[in-house]
């Protein structure tokens, strides 16, 4: 089913790039245009928020974690490290034992 672009009037074609907010369809392209007067074409006007609603919504969004440091003991590092190469070990010796016994 061709869709038809609220914003342009023009068919929104099966390789365009389209969005739909509620059910509103339109162009990627056409966006910045709904966005700047979303009334216009059906859609809600932006809610305008006070400086300290402003700070707020900033303060919600910005909520991560970066991970900056590591810090692991060298025996604890070296162990796992041994025990990977022991895991290795079991794994690689019976592989080449029946390898051997297929190639000879």
């Amino acid at each position: 089913m061709a869709e038809i672009c609220q914003v342009c009037n023009k068919k929104i074609g099966f390789l365009d790039s389209d969005i739909e907010i509620g059910k509103i369809h339109m162009h990627h392209d056409c966006l910045a245009t709904f966005e700047a007067d979303p009334k216009k074409y059906g859609g809600k006007a932006k809610k305008e928020l006070t400086p300290s609603e402003e700070d707020q919504n900033k303060e919600e969004r910005s909520k991560a974690m970066v991970l900056t440091d590591i810090d692991l003991p060298f025996g604890r590092v070296f162990w796992v490290t041994v025990q990977f190469f022991g895991a290795g070990l079991v794994l690689a010796i019976p592989i080449w034992l029946i390898i051997f016994l297929i190639a000879s």
